[in-house]
């Protein structure tokens, strides 16, 4: 019975496991296209940078001055803008690059892969921590001290 019932539960939730895609072709949205793919990109994106962004915001905020904050809002800014402006600067070289380099990137997305497994165990495990601990004392064996504390910033 049980089985049967996990059966029916999996089938009701396979709508939401997988990834889905709108098939448009070329030109169909005339000069709706950028506005539309702009809102999709920005509604994929809301998971992922959401809770960054709040963290930043609560960081900008708890600062003793603004400008303290102005510069962890500057810097969240450019890291997330300067990647995409580059990208399409030198988008056609970075194709070029990548048909060339395909072979290293599969070895570099399987190191990736192993990387995210670590880090999965070590949440599973509940020892996360100790990495950041010891992240924390390479940082600040070598000087960036700053990087590890938000206290450098004002």
């Amino acid at each position: 019975m049980w089985a049967r019932v996990g059966g029916n539960v999996s089938r009701r939730l396979a709508f939401f496991i997988g990834e889905r895609r709108f098939h448009l072709q070329r030109g169909s949205l005339g000069a709706w296209t950028a506005p539309v793919m702009g809102m999709a990109f920005a509604f994929a994106w809301t998971p992922c940078i959401g809770p960054v962004l709040g963290a930043v915001l609560a960081l900008a905020y708890s600062r003793s001055t603004m400008a303290g904050g102005m510069l962890l809002l500057f810097a969240y800014s450019m890291g997330l803008g300067v990647p995409f402006v580059v990208t399409g600067v030198a988008f056609e070289r970075l194709t070029i690059f990548y048909t060339k380099a395909r072979a290293p990137l599969a070895i570099i997305q399987v190191l990736a892969a192993g990387v995210l497994l670590v880090f999965g165990a070590l949440i599973l495990a509940g020892d996360l921590g100790w990495l950041s601990a010891q992240f924390n004392v390479l940082l600040n064996g070598i000087g960036l001290h700053c990087s590890t504390t938000s206290g450098c910033f004002g």
